[in-house]
């Protein structure tokens, strides 16, 4: 049998065990005297203009970590002189893909000061976005990844683009009538090997259209209003055009905003799929979406209406859930407000205008000799898969035979642009005619 074995000095007898008690005492007096620092500092928004309150705060290779207070104030304390990066890591970040902000400082006194900061909106912009600064007016970014929704994968060389619209007003001589212009925004990015993407220079306040597309798979079209000096991380799923075997499911709660009790019968709408309505506890489902980055719009009398997107992705639910608010009930008044009919032509103005979509009319439309030849050089395809009159849809193409070039006012072919109330469960070539009759 083999004996154990001994240490040295349990060989050497006990003076050795007597030296090495020594030198552990002088390494312990030595780590006693050694001197200690504490980190003071304070987290910084640039961007907010705003402390990062409850963001984790950690040296670097420690095990030393704090949380933020509301002022963004922090301490780190009894940590040996010497080099140390601080991280900070926040949610607010990670919305941002900025990852964890740093800072290297030296502790080399009693009391340390530092300071995490974000870098400005221009310094970010500027790396983001190249060397030229933003203009006026054009003072958000939006930073995004590109997926496939029916496999999750980054999808590389994706086109992404925005269009919005506002009015801008010019100054003119004394005594004479302001001058009012429509100004166009539009923007393109394309995404990296990473599925990243930056679109920069977006309009603030500006309601603007976002879409994404790469070889025959697409999204739907979403609305943003983005803030002054903001920069907002938005992903995008992409879906194929034609495939209507790949479905998600949505489901969520909508509650008062101010009771946060359930609120029942709303109308919930996702582009391209079936609307619903949600139950006495304010719940809803629906169980057949189409995949991709979509709007989702929730209506009911006596409420504000509220548009959100969700991401629909295969063998996933969605879930949304959504606060809104009550209308405040008000004494009888006369209300000048535009009427339904009016407002689906306004917002097709608004679309012809910004040049989404195709649009013609009745002297253009002579040029064909039938509407499925317009159809047909608008779209690319013999066919629509939905036509709407006067927003009135239609079942089948065979009523546009009642209709002759010049009873129309309008013609309009939308494809990626389609509104919300109006779009399919697969994208594709929507028609709708405006006559002259139904014009307000």
């Amino acid at each position: 049998m083999n004996s154990p074995k001994r240490s040295a000095c349990s060989i050497a007898g006990p003076w050795c065990r007597k030296i090495l008690l020594i030198l552990s005492l002088c390494a312990a007096r030595y780590a006693a005297a050694q001197p200690l620092t504490r980190i003071e500092g304070t987290a910084f928004d640039s961007v907010a203009g705003r402390p990062f309150a409850g963001a984790l705060v950690t040296a670097r290779g420690t095990s030393r970590s704090v949380f933020t207070d509301a002022q963004g104030r922090f301490q780190l304390d009894s940590l040996p002189y010497g080099r140390y990066r601080l991280d900070l890591n926040t949610p607010a970040l990670d919305s941002l893909g900025l990852g964890a902000l740093s800072s290297d400082i030296v502790a080399d006194a009693a009391i340390t000061h530092a300071t995490i900061a974000l870098p400005a909106f221009e310094t970010i912009a500027r790396r983001l976005c190249g060397s030229a600064p933003p203009a006026v007016g054009s003072q958000t970014i939006i930073l995004g990844v590109v997926h496939d929704a029916r496999s999750g994968r980054v999808l590389p060389d994706a086109n992404v683009e925005y269009v919005g619209s506002d009015l801008l007003t010019a100054s003119t001589p004394v005594n004479r009538p302001l001058s009012v212009q429509q100004r166009t925004w539009t923007g393109k990015a394309e995404s990296g090997d990473d599925g990243t993407f930056a679109l920069c220079g977006l309009p603030e306040g500006v309601p603007i259209e976002v879409s994404a597309s790469k070889q025959s798979l697409s999204m739907g079209t979403i609305q943003l209003t983005l803030a002054a000096h903001s920069i907002v991380k938005q992903e995008l799923w992409l879906a194929p055009l034609e495939d209507e075997t790949s479905v998600g499911i949505v489901r969520g709660t909508v509650t008062d905003a101010e009771s946060n009790r359930p609120i029942a019968d709303v109308q919930v709408v996702v582009a391209g799929a079936e609307p619903v309505r949600t139950n006495g506890q304010g719940q809803f489902i629906i169980a057949r979406t189409p995949l991709g980055t979509r709007e989702i719009e929730f209506k009911r009398i006596g409420v504000e209406p509220v548009r959100r997107h969700v991401n629909i992705r295969a063998g996933r639910t969605s879930a949304v859930d959504i606060a809104i608010r009550r209308l405040a009930l008000l004494e009888t008044v006369r209300i000048d407000a535009v009427s339904h009919r009016q407002r689906l032509i306004l917002d097709m103005e608004r679309r012809r205008e910004l040049k989404l979509g195709y649009f013609a009319d009745s002297t253009e439309l002579l040029r064909y000799p039938s509407f499925q030849e317009a159809i047909r050089m608008a779209s690319g395809k013999s066919s629509v898969c939905a036509i709407y009159i006067d927003g009135a849809k239609k079942l089948d193409d065979m009523v546009l035979q009642d209709y002759k070039p010049h009873m129309i006012a309008q013609l309009e072919i939308q494809t990626n642009f389609t509104p919300i109330e109006y779009q399919q469960k697969k994208l594709c070539p929507v028609l709708f005619l405006w006559t002259k009759l139904g014009l307000p």
